[in-house]
């Protein structure tokens, strides 16, 4: 399925006003359960209510020709899922999922997509206001998604954001046959 650059802006158009929303500026303003992840040996925490489901992710249909961030495709419960590494979204050094890694499922219906991360940890509960200031060394694409740091290191992403994020938005070019 491709896109056109308009569909693609309507797109990336919906999602900038879904970040917004005042829900997406205060989503951590009162203590919320988070899930913390670890992806690319660093730890993220994401607000628990929005994900969907955690299942035990074997391996990703690989996409021809598709970006390396992209995994794949996963079927769940008669749903093909795209799936993303987290960490290459994050800007992170893309490093192999070991073979038992963990898939998490954000989104809604046709704009549910899974993360891979290589461990779930126990939830806990965060608010933003324990949250410290990003380091200045934090990369742009890390920046553009997380909140902050919560006191014991993790850093914490805003699912909204990261939805938004254009990573997760894959325009494969395929080549053209004689």
């Amino acid at each position: 399925m491709t896109e056109t650059s308009d569909e693609l802006e309507e797109l990336l158009a919906r999602r900038a006003a879904a970040l917004a929303e005042p829900r997406a500026l205060t989503a951590l303003a009162h203590a919320q359960p988070t899930v913390v992840v670890t992806a690319g040996r660093e730890r993220f925490a994401l607000e628990a209510a929005a994900v969907r489901e955690v299942f035990s992710a074997r391996r990703a249909t690989p996409l021809p020709w598709a970006p390396p961030h992209v995994a794949g495709l996963i079927a769940r419960n008669g749903r093909v899922l795209p799936a993303f590494h987290l960490h290459a979204v994050l800007g992170l050094p893309l490093v192999s999922l070991p073979e038992y890694g963990r898939a998490l499922v954000l989104g809604d219906g046709a704009h549910a997509l899974a993360l891979l991360v290589e461990h779930v940890d126990v939830a806990t509960d965060l608010a933003r206001g324990d949250l410290q200031p990003l380091p200045p060394s934090t990369s742009a694409a890390l920046r553009a998604v997380a909140v902050g740091v919560a006191p014991s290191g993790v850093v914490v992403l805003d699912v909204a954001r990261l939805l938004a994020s254009p990573s997760l938005v894959v325009d494969i070019a395929l080549p053209r046959t004689s």
